[in-house]
């Protein structure tokens, strides 16, 4: 049978004379579609998307890039357009994974494929720069692939404020003993790791005569898991097991309330009061040494509270019903003991014009004495890139009216002898940004103690988005070595561990409470990725940006694969 290999001046696809096609030596000469770039993509995005929820077979995630990076360890391939069918099926993989997206408002559906599309262009940017760098810069593929990943990865979730979610690693969220490498570079680490095990899962199949390259591929896959899975065991060995200590106590109110884009109705404000007060009462019953109520994100029934501005009347009438509230909701105006809390809110900052999507720090009367306002804003939910700079557009569109300002600084919320650095909705999936916030607390004040998230999730309808929210708190509290308290309205609340594992946690679209146990100045191990940051996937991101520079000013033409 005749064989075509590629020049030797291509980057993307360098052969030598000895190779044939994978297709010929795995008898799929017939079967061109799958074993060419369309069916290899399409059984690695099934095997990724099954590896996440809804389904969640973590496992799964560790080979399923396997297939697809026989385009890249395999000689040429020779079928047209092969880029473009890599990214017609990673399409699919990001529509299937973002089902939720337009459950707020049918709008969205624009959103969820425009999203979709972008997200859509790193799966064969990934395999460009992975295949440049094994073929023409002649790197060992368990190498190159990882660097191209993890650079990649590390770009879509900060190129234009980033998009956090769904990154490779988050796939192990409920896999504590193969996440805790990611107290060294985040999850990036993790992903690095990952990558590494389904590239020698790659080079193990026989798709050439190279035993040579099949004994690397198992033994560095025996190594992968070994590094991975012993670091992990040191870690979880660490794992603080003493109860005898003072301890605050802390009570997550998860709420049930499916969010949508109407006005709340005098009826509706009265039924989410009472739906508050009666889980609310329900934890004070159970446990009568609650020091801290936290409640979710946009969980204050009025809607807005004013901030505090005494030349302002209805500053007063806000406070005034935000302290009434407060004593018959938390503590039966005289039932219990009056505790302070943590309320989730929209604040409007009067005489700016500005509203800030905020958790209020309040005193055991009610009484506003600590604000956190939200700094990275929800895209097309929370603010309108580019439109929002044309107010006549702004006024037909249906999210007009939730357009926010961003928060300046992040704050230190103190109660009692409990330090907390508080952050809203999906800030929680941006690593660098709950990394920054802690450490710059962290030098100007004093050593949080727990981080918590308030999130109102009730937009998703109970839909895997909350799975997907919550894996990226539980990578927050392994990276950052600090306890992680999830509230959350419809779910998922929760509280981590600084080693990922839920000490407890709420089921979805439920109305329940979580009482939970924090000590405060408590020692954790020391975390890496808290002191270096990203620098080590920034590194490989500029690799990746290099070579496909590269690639540009030598004006190369992708011919074959």
């Amino acid at each position: 049978m005749k064989q075509n290999h590629p020049s030797t001046d291509s980057p993307i696809s360098i052969g030598t004379e000895d190779t044939v096609p994978a297709a010929s030596i795995l008898g799929w000469d017939w079967k061109r579609k799958i074993a060419g770039p369309f069916g290899l993509t399409c059984v690695s995005n099934l095997l990724l998307w099954l590896a996440f929820p809804p389904v969640g077979l973590f496992w799964l995630a560790w080979v399923a890039p396997a297939p697809m990076l026989l385009l890249v360890i395999s000689p040429s391939w020779q079928y047209r357009r092969p880029l473009w069918k890599v990214w017609w099926t990673s399409l699919m993989f990001w529509l299937a994974t973002f089902y939720f997206i337009p459950f707020p408002h049918p709008i969205l559906i624009v959103g969820w494929f425009a999203l979709s599309a972008y997200l859509a262009i790193y799966t064969p940017l990934t395999l460009v720069v992975a295949r440049t760098l094994i073929w023409r810069w002649k790197i060992p593929a368990m190498v190159a692939v990882p660097v191209a990943w993890t650079g990649l990865e590390w770009i879509r979730m900060n190129f234009l404020t980033g998009f956090g979610m769904v990154g490779l690693s988050h796939s192990q969220y409920a896999n504590p003993m193969m996440i805790q490498i990611a107290d060294l570079s985040g999850a990036y680490t993790v992903t690095f790791a990952m990558t590494a095990f389904a590239t020698a899962c790659a080079l193990a199949i026989p798709v050439d005569r190279n035993t040579r390259k099949r004994w690397v591929g198992g033994l560095g896959s025996v190594l992968v898991l070994g590094l991975v899975a012993g670091y992990g065991a040191v870690r979880l060995s660490q794992q603080d097991k003493t109860n005898n200590r003072d301890n605050v106590t802390v009570a997550l109110i998860q709420t049930s309330i499916d969010t949508i884009l109407a006005q709340k109705t005098e009826s509706q404000v009265l039924d989410e009061l009472k739906h508050l007060r009666e889980i609310n009462w329900a934890a004070r019953r159970a446990d009568d040494s609650i020091d801290l109520i936290v409640w979710p994100e946009s969980s204050y029934p009025y809607g807005n509270y004013i901030s505090d501005d005494r030349r302002n009347e209805s500053a007063l009438i806000s406070q005034a019903n935000l302290k009434e509230m407060w004593a018959e909701l938390t503590h039966g105006s005289g039932r219990f003991t009056a505790v302070p809390g943590i309320i989730g809110t929209s604040t409007i900052d009067v005489d700016n014009k500005q509203v800030f999507n905020s958790a209020v720090l309040v005193d055991d009367q009610g009484k506003p004495v600590g604000r956190y306002d939200k700094h990275h804003r929800v895209m097309f939910g929370e603010y309108i890139p580019v439109i929002e700079y044309f107010p006549a557009v702004m006024k037909v569109l249906p999210f007009a009216r939730n357009v926010l300002t961003p928060g300046e600084k992040a704050e230190l919320m103190v109660s009692g002898n409990l330090k907390i650095a508080a952050n809203v909705c999906f800030e929680s999936t941006v690593p660098h940004l709950i990394r920054h916030q802690l450490n710059s607390i962290a030098t100007q004040k004093y050593e949080p103690d727990v981080l918590l998230n308030i999130t109102n999730d009730g937009w998703f309808f109970g839909t895997s988005c909350l799975d997907l929210h919550y894996a990226c708190n539980v990578f927050r509290a392994v990276e950052l070595r600090k306890p992680v308290l999830v509230c959350a309205n419809t779910g998922l609340s929760a509280h981590i561990d600084p080693w990922g594992v839920p000490k407890q946690k709420t089921q979805r679209r439920k109305a329940e409470y979580v009482i939970c146990k924090i000590c405060p100045d408590a020692v954790y191990p020391q975390s890496q990725y808290r002191k270096i940051g990203d620098c080590v996937p920034i590194l490989m991101a500029n690799i990746c940006v290099l070579t496909l520079m590269t690639l540009i000013v030598t004006q190369r033409r992708i011919r074959h694969w």
